[in-house]
């Protein structure tokens, strides 16, 4: 099963230590495929004393809000569209609880077929029916681009970022933030 990367901790940093996902503590541990390192102090499993949750180290990220990874979305594909769709009814008609339901569920399907030639149809279609400043589902959008680049290679999703201004700009201000280049807030 592929592990998809859904939440990324962009928070303030001690000692540069990077927190993309998935991670193991030290590049020895044997725990995960991947070796990534997450900072000096830290061992696998049970060894960390509980200073670790979801991956992020409560030393060096002291208040650091407890992220959790959603489940990995179930069924195919079409529900980019159908949560895409609900969230929109959610927004017109004012029913918060469904919007936010509607938001996470398309987090997940996003999460799961960034790849797709779905996505693109799915993605324009966020853009076109939320207000600018909702974030919403743009946000969601924006976060799943900016973890995927090579999405931009697509004809479909450089068109997305031409018509929408406002995708360009999450893009750039999320790769600067990765870079360290403006604060994180």
């Amino acid at each position: 099963m592929d592990e998809v990367k859904e939440i990324v901790y962009t928070g303030k940093r001690k000692g540069g230590y990077n927190y993309n996902f998935p991670h193991t503590c030290a590049y020895d541990c044997g725990e995960s495929e991947s070796k990534f390192s997450i900072c000096p102090h830290h061992f696998c499993g049970n060894h960390c004393s509980g200073d670790c949750v979801d991956f992020i180290c409560k030393r060096c990220c002291p208040g650091a809000p407890a992220l959790r990874i959603p489940p990995s979305a179930e069924g195919d594909v079409t529900q980019l569209m159908l949560h895409a769709q609900m969230y929109e009814i959610a927004d017109k008609y004012d029913v918060t609880g469904l919007k936010e339901l509607s938001r996470e569920k398309f987090l997940r399907a996003s999460a799961k077929f960034w790849d797709d030639e779905l996505f693109a149809p799915a993605a324009h279609y966020a853009f076109s029916t939320t207000p600018e400043d909702d974030d919403g589902l743009r946000g969601v959008v924006s976060n799943i681009t900016s973890q995927h680049m090579c999405l931009l290679n697509k004809p479909a999703i450089e068109a997305l970022a031409r018509e929408f201004n406002g995708l360009s700009f999450g893009l750039l201000k999320a790769r600067a933030k990765d870079l360290g280049w403006i604060k994180s807030g």
